[in-house]
């Protein structure tokens, strides 16, 4: 009876280990996600910039300029967004570690 017992709670002791390692891959998951869309945000950035500044060179008309300053003022809001989930997810990575070695 109690051999049992014991094994019973060995076995649901494991299963919520699993389950706590499930979910920081999950949360890994998220992260490298999360990385590669900041990745493309910056490319997208980065080429908005190149283009404004061939704009600059080439001819200067104030609406392209202007949208194009504008649409680099939003990437920055949004990779600015991505980055603080990034981090938030890196901290409840820290936590999730935590719990699983407790």
């Amino acid at each position: 009876m109690f051999v049992f017992k014991f094994e019973k709670i060995k076995n649901l002791k494991k299963n919520l280990i699993n389950i706590e390692i499930m979910k920081l891959n999950e949360i890994n998951t998220q992260i490298k996600l999360n990385n590669q869309n900041l990745i493309e945000l910056e490319n997208q950035k980065k080429y908005l910039i190149e283009k404004f500044d061939s704009q600059i060179k080439i001819n200067i008309d104030f609406n392209i300029l202007k949208y194009i300053a504008d649409s680099i003022l939003s990437l920055d809001v949004n990779i600015k967004s991505l980055q603080k989930i990034i981090e938030e997810l890196r901290n409840k990575k820290i936590a999730q570690i935590e719990t699983i070695k407790n």
